[in-house]
């Protein structure tokens, strides 16, 4: 295992049917901001410093084309590279400075599900980064579906410095900061997005976020609720392009529910039929 290791999920790249209705949809409603726009692309931030944490491309269909993660610093991105070179990945490029969007010195490479996944630092970053009562920080986490969830899972730990936190039945997750997790592996049929989660400010902006969406039109997948693994309070949809979304929030100090009185608390114990299938829907870019 090498040395060096990724510290955060920056961003998603998703291909998006309708540009247009999308960009809509995530600034008015789910309450991302624009910060670079091509005739093809749209790339929106959070709160956060993040350059942006979500890039919506023109494509034919919806599709996960990329995932972008970081490390520290130059160095760890060479270890990780050397890493990366050494695995079953394939199409590893040399480590360069990055010709798009919030620049950076990286490489990418495509895992052996076949994800296109980018490793990068030295991005650009924002010096406004006042919390908004309605609008997500960041991406907080991601969880992908794959055949084999602890053959992908034992990849990212031992090639990218990731820690398997937690296990259960269906799904590994994989810590790499102070959060609880960055990255879940779910058992799955394909390698396909399970859900990208919003990090809100407190629970009252992931309960006005729901308001929000229902207001609109979107009905409530699953939630509002409380994670027994991380005790996060959650509320789910399924956004425009038929995948699965999720504000979440960290619980306070002294909050209702616990690990031992969740199911006391959670009113909605499992997502519905139509979150389900929202939530194993969009498929990732495979590598060729």
């Amino acid at each position: 295992m090498s040395a060096a290791k990724i510290t955060a999920v920056r961003s998603v790249s998703l291909g998006v049917p309708d540009l247009a209705a999308s960009r809509k949809f995530y600034t008015e409603i789910w309450g991302v901001t624009p910060v670079t726009e091509r005739d093809d692309a749209v790339y929106l931030r959070g709160t956060g410093a993040y350059h942006h944490i979500l890039a919506l491309h023109a494509h034919d269909k919806p599709q996960v084309l990329g995932l972008d993660l970081l490390a520290d610093d130059r160095a760890s991105v060479d270890a990780l590279r050397t890493a990366v070179a050494a695995s079953s990945a394939t199409q590893v490029t040399a480590a360069g400075l990055r010709d798009e969007p919030g620049g950076g010195y990286g490489f990418s490479f495509v895992d052996p599900d076949g994800r296109h996944v980018a490793i990068l630092t030295g991005d650009a970053r924002h010096a406004d980064t006042a919390a908004h009562p309605d609008r997500p920080i960041k991406i907080t986490h991601a969880v992908l579906n794959a055949p084999d969830m602890d053959a992908t899972s034992t990849f990212y730990c031992e090639t990218l410095g990731f820690q398997l936190f937690n296990r259960i039945k269906v799904m590994c997750f994989l810590k790499c900061n102070q959060d609880h997790h960055s990255l879940a592996f779910a058992a799955g049929s394909a390698s396909t997005l399970n859900h990208l989660a919003f990090a809100m400010q407190d629970v009252g902006s992931v309960s006005r976020g729901a308001a929000r969406m229902m207001s609109h039109g979107f009905p409530m997948g699953w939630g509002v609720g409380q994670h027994t693994a991380g005790e996060d309070v959650y509320a789910y949809f399924e956004g425009p392009e038929g995948g699965g979304i999720e504000y979440i929030t960290k619980v306070p100090d002294g909050w209702l529910g616990t690990t031992e009185n969740t199911a006391h608390w959670d009113i909605a114990l499992r997502p519905t039929e139509k979150q389900a299938g929202a939530m194993r829907r969009i498929p990732f870019t495979v590598g060729t």
